[in-house]
């Protein structure tokens, strides 16, 4: 990554004072950059990005929130306004056309004081698949003071809504996040209250349509977001200038607080801004003056931050979201000035060298924008922006609006490795692993007759049909071959191994789905959660197959152990279309996790703990009701042990360097924020991960 400054007059501070500071980190001062005089006007054109109208005049309104709503594989938007919720259709294309869909909120004819809705996310609540929509009002109805609900999306595509109250009322709350805390498959909620009332976390209950129980987890009122700020598993939650440390049971009132500087009112999110591996935050100030970034140590709870000073001129800043916006591997920042404050610029901090403290401003408006955020509209894997002001300003219109990103990505410095240059994946526990670039043997026009196991055991895939053999395909992702099956009846089956019995097992593979599909129950007239699978292991007695299935929106995976109803869906926020990703599920007796470009998104506690009702072989791309995967496969490791952390770190960082060393590498970032940014909050430089859950 080059270095790119803006002007001259831009300060930008050396690299040796950043190790100095490492070093004597309880002596030094904080490290400040200081943008000078003229620092908005860019030297570089292509950053201005294309600007597009959502919806005209929104009148008041406070949050944008994102996700494929009516479930045809598009990113939608939900905003707020005065009179309502709305939910805004994504008609697909470059630059596409939006329809404002109807109310989600239904009429309540005893509603008095103030008019509104405030704190709207979305999440997947009741497990069903599909994306429902939770918020606060600003006004009283139902005899309740400032009552909180959630909205079941009840026909799936936004058609229909029906609301659900939520045990939160008196001070109206500010912002709510949701994420799958308790792994049960459905996702929960954090409130925060807006006057500082309390941060409370609400897990959805068996019947999501009952009563919800609720903890108050926390205090503080500002940012909230949400990010595994100490690395171990399990999702914290932050809240203005503090972090509350999940115990492991988040139902539980003791949630440790760690304080991050002493910088107060500010909006919060958190990522690897680095590269260190550890997690670094990003405070801007909500109605005052400041951005910072807190370069995070080793261990979060005890160990010293750095401060980095941003910007020393942004007011006012509401906006505050992490994104790799030109695609060369750092995450940068997303944040705005509101348009009744400081020179309301809409502004990309561009994360110069990757080292989180060089920064280069690029102004994309001086219109202000209000809780605006980044994600993919286009499916381009560009992070476009969505914002809009908090209200309109002198008779002049609020519209809903989008920053269409028109970089192209800057993958240039890394070269693609040779094989000599990529390391290798542990060996112990390794019972089967198939890879493009060995073992392929067949017939004519590269069809794949025999794909040979590469670990000790000889688990050879074959297919002995020659119009049902997959096609291997040289240079295709970083230089390197994949096998590609057709989704129509390409498949290969592999054997023999009982795993019955087995209480850990571990499956990662690098692949790509090259069209649309799902196996969400429910989905495709309903057939059953192990559809198009890429790997699988059939049944022969109830709830048996295992499989793992990365699809363009959805995860799908299990562990078969004969539970009944073990469906497990991890939902993307956004489609990712026919783009290459690290997936790895886990298995530990009874505890199973899902990991995504190396990041934990999604655990099931309480499984049972031994896999059974298998049969002794596995099918590649042939699964449950004549359904076959479509797309491309690159390698697949499978381990008949649960991965140790750094076994899985290995296997992570061997995938990475072999398929992804010439395109943006993963950082760690907080959940997309409508959605990770699970505050999600935001884009990740990988696919963008937030998880739906389904049952």
């Amino acid at each position: 990554m080059s270095l790119r400054r803006a002007n001259t007059a831009l300060p930008i501070l050396g690299a040796s004072l950043g190790v100095v500071m490492l070093i004597f980190l309880c002596c030094a001062a904080p490290e400040v950059y200081s943008p000078g005089a003229g620092s908005s006007e860019v030297d570089s054109p292509s950053w201005h990005f294309g600007h597009g109208i959502i919806y005209s005049n929104l009148g008041r309104s406070d949050d944008i929130a994102y996700g494929d709503v009516d479930g045809d594989g598009d990113t939608d938007i939900v905003n707020n306004s005065d009179d309502n919720i709305y939910w805004y259709k994504n008609n697909g294309g470059s630059r596409p056309s939006w329809t404002r869909s109807g109310m989600i909120v239904p009429p309540h004819s005893d509603w008095s004081g103030e008019a509104g809705w405030l704190g709207t996310w979305v999440g997947d609540f009741d497990g069903d698949g599909d994306l429902d929509v939770v918020s606060g009002a600003k006004g009283d109805y139902g005899g309740r003071t400032h009552p909180t609900a959630w909205f079941e999306n009840a026909d799936g595509r936004g058609g229909s809504w029906t609301e659900h109250p939520l045990p939160i009322t008196g001070d109206y709350y500010d912002h709510a996040r949701t994420h799958d805390f308790n792994g049960d498959g459905r996702d929960d909620i954090i409130i925060q209250k807006k006057q500082g009332g309390g941060v409370y976390y609400l897990p959805s209950p068996s019947d999501p349509s009952g009563t919800w129980p609720s903890y108050k987890i926390g205090t503080g009122a500002n940012g909230l977001s949400l990010f595994d700020v100490d690395r171990d598993g399990d999702m914290d939650v932050l809240v203005n200038n503090t972090w509350l440390e999940n115990p492991g049971n988040p139902a539980s009132t003791d949630w440790p607080v760690h304080q991050v500087g002493s910088i107060d009112g500010v909006k919060n999110s958190a990522g690897d801004l680095n590269g260190d591996g550890y997690t670094d935050i990003v405070y801007t100030s909500e109605e005052e003056t400041g951005i910072w970034v807190y370069l995070g140590p080793a261990d979060p709870k005890t160990g010293s931050w750095t401060q980095v000073t941003i910007s020393t001129s942004h007011t006012g800043n509401h906006s505050n979201w992490l994104a790799d916006f030109d695609r060369d591997g750092d995450l940068d920042i997303l944040t705005a000035e509101m348009h009744t404050k400081g020179q309301h610029r809409v502004t990309v901090f561009e994360n110069a060298d990757g080292s989180g403290r060089n920064w280069i401003p690029h102004v994309m408006a001086t219109t202000g924008s209000h809780n605006a955020i980044a994600v993919d509209i286009n499916k381009d894997q560009m992070p476009d922006i969505v914002g809009k002001n908090f209200t309109s300003v002198s008779g002049n219109l609020n519209p809903l609006e989008v920053w269409y990103n028109t970089l192209a990505p800057n993958t240039s410095p890394t070269p693609t490795p040779t094989p000599s240059t990529v390391g290798t994946p542990p060996t112990a526990g390794l019972h089967l692993w198939f890879k493009a670039d060995a073992g392929i043997s067949g017939t004519t026009s590269n069809r794949v007759a025999q794909w040979n196991d590469q670990s000790s055991y000889g688990l050879h895939a074959v297919q002995t049909t020659d119009s049902k053999r997959p096609v291997y395909v040289g240079n295709v992702i970083n230089g390197r071959p994949i096998v590609r099956f057709d989704g129509v009846d390409d498949d290969m089956r592999f054997g023999t191994w009982d795993i019955d019995g087995l209480q850990a097992m571990t499956i990662a593979m690098v692949s790509a789905n090259t069209r649309f599909q799902t196996s969400q129950y429910g989905d495709e007239g309903g057939q059953h959660g192990t559809t198009h699978a890429p790997i699988n292991w059939p049944e022969n007695g109830d709830w048996g197959t295992t499989y793992l299935s990365p699809f363009q929106r959805s995860i799908s995976w299990r562990f078969g152990t004969g539970e009944v109803d073990n469906i497990n869906v991890y939902q993307r926020p956004q489609s990712i279309g026919g783009q290459f990703t690290i997936t790895m599920s886990v298995k530990s007796a009874t505890s199973e996790y899902l990991y995504v470009d190396g990041d934990l998104v999604k655990s099931k506690l309480n499984a049972r703990p031994a896999l059974a009702n298998h049969v002794d072989y596995g099918d590649l791309a042939s699964a449950r009701g004549d359904t076959w995967f479509a797309g491309d496969i690159a390698e697949i490791l499978v381990y008949a042990k649960a991965l140790s952390d750094s076994e899985r770190i290995q296997v992570r960082d061997y995938f990475r360097s072999k398929y992804f060393s010439g395109s943006p590498l993963s950082r760690r970032l907080s959940p997309p924020q409508p959605l990770l940014p699970l505050s999600p909050p935001s884009f990740l430089p990988r696919p963008a991960i937030y998880r739906i859950a389904a049952r």
